[in-house]
């Protein structure tokens, strides 16, 4: 896919519940998803990108 016509979304509480619901559904559309966590949160967003093979972008965020 060119750079041009790829489609983000950033996902906030991507590890669990609703956000982690919302990532599976846009990874099956082709978007590409921004998941955020906190630190502590992060080692499970990385589970689930190896887990779904997903294009997903990790950050985290101090709260």
């Amino acid at each position: 896919m060119e750079e041009a016509t790829k489609r983000y979304a950033v996902v906030t509480g991507a590890n669990k519940g609703i956000g982690f619901a919302i990532c599976k559904q846009l990874a099956s559309k082709g978007i590409i998803a921004v998941l955020t966590a906190t630190n502590e949160k992060l080692k499970d967003l990385v589970f689930l990108a190896v887990w779904f093979f997903i294009n997903l972008m990790l950050q985290t965020l101090r709260v």
